[in-house]
């Protein structure tokens, strides 16, 4: 029979409590506190954080500054680490999501018809919104010695990685990123009808999506949003799903409204407890807009289009850094619910210069066998 002496333990663990007592009792202003800063040899802060008022009695200067998600930050954004550090480590992908001005319907109006009066240096108002962070200005103008591509992914099944290299970065003339192959407990192993880890669910072009409101004119469909419930219903009904993550995403924050209540209403009826509960600390299912997604990753991903009908316009759905966020958030299984054929034949604008958009020529990469329609839905869950 084995004795174990815990007393060096419980001292150690005394010794610790008082030590965060003592550091959470020092005064910030005092000596004591400064050398404390000036000790740590790596901080780690947002950009707009350590730029705040509190902090600028500590004069950080660092010999490294390793900025991540930089493709994301206004030049203003980015220029609070820059000053602050010797050498400079940029880390991003400017084929995701550009910098965001406002999030907010009420300031995106008036920002417009401020740049109607004093704007006279760009076209229209949509090359403001969307100009080029400046990580994207230097890795496009940088030497090739002072810059490298990551060219594996680790995240997805080998189609997702494919698909996602050959229709968002090799057009833009970046290398190929390879998938890195895993074993199959990786994979879903959810016992589906079609062998595949990518389905795309067709809810047809009978129904024309609309907007919210005159004011918000944000885009809203009811019909999937009624049918994802429906998906995560079927999925509910595997064990399997208790171990996994789940992501809703649309573009649209109308759409995300009627998400939520669609699936509140289908919680209220059935529970969905496999897709709901486990005892992880992240959040096991969530619904949100695409620009809250970057950098996030899920088990399952469900992609809402959103936009369906004869004559539909893509609208946002043009822009293929949106979408490249939106399609490579999964681990395991992407669903896509939309309009398939009104998606794929959409006229698109003269910011492409009328030519398919990413997300078409990905749609249209994808294997027919993949595409189910949504009267099939229940035929895909075996």
């Amino acid at each position: 029979m084995f004795e174990i002496d815990f007393t060096g333990f419980l001292k150690l663990h005394s010794l610790h409590r008082d030590w965060i007592v003592t550091i959470n009792s020092v005064d910030e202003k005092s000596t004591i506190n400064q050398k404390l800063i000036d000790s740590i040899r790596v901080i780690g802060a947002t950009c707009n954080h350590i730029a705040a008022k509190k902090y600028s009695r500590y004069n950080f200067e660092f010999d490294y500054v390793i900025m991540d998600e930089s493709g994301k930050a206004t030049t203003a954004e980015a220029l609070v680490p820059i000053i602050m550090g010797k050498n400079l480590i940029f880390v991003g992908d400017h084929r995701q999501l550009k910098p965001m001005l406002t999030s907010t319907r009420e300031v995106e109006s008036w920002l417009r018809e401020k740049f109607k009066k004093e704007a006279d240096e760009l076209e229209n108002w949509e090359d403001y919104f969307n100009r080029p962070s400046l990580f994207e200005q230097i890795i496009t103008n940088v030497e090739d010695g002072y810059k490298a591509q990551l060219t594996e992914c680790r995240r997805s099944s080998e189609e997702q990685v494919k698909l996602t290299s050959k229709c968002f970065y090799e057009p833009e003339g970046d290398e190929a990123i390879e998938p890195i192959s895993r074993p199959i407990e990786d994979e879903h192993n959810l016992p589906l009808a079609i062998d595949s880890s990518i389905f795309f669910i067709d809810i047809g072009s009978h129904y024309k999506s609309e907007t919210d409101t005159e004011k918000n004119r944000s885009s809203l469909n009811k019909v999937s949003a009624e049918i994802i419930p429906n998906i995560l219903e079927e999925l509910n009904k595997h064990d399997k799903v208790k171990e996994y993550s789940f992501g809703v995403i649309t573009g649209y924050t109308a759409q995300c409204r009627e998400l939520k209540r669609q699936l509140n209403k289908k919680i209220q009826k059935v529970g969905l407890k496999n897709i709901r509960s486990w005892n992880k600390q992240e959040e096991k299912l969530s619904i949100s807009v695409v620009d809250r997604f970057q950098g996030l990753e899920r088990d399952i991903i469900i992609v809402d289009l959103v936009k369906s009908g004869i004559g539909l316009h893509l609208g946002f759905l043009e822009v293929p850094n949106r979408i490249n966020v939106a399609l490579s958030r999964q681990k395991k299984l992407l669903i896509i619910v939309g309009d398939y054929h009104g998606i794929v034949n959409a006229k698109t604008t003269k910011r492409l210069n009328h030519e398919k958009a990413a997300l078409q020529k990905y749609l249209e990469a994808i294997k027919p066998t993949w595409i189910v329609k949504v009267e099939q839905l229940k035929g895909l869950f075996i």
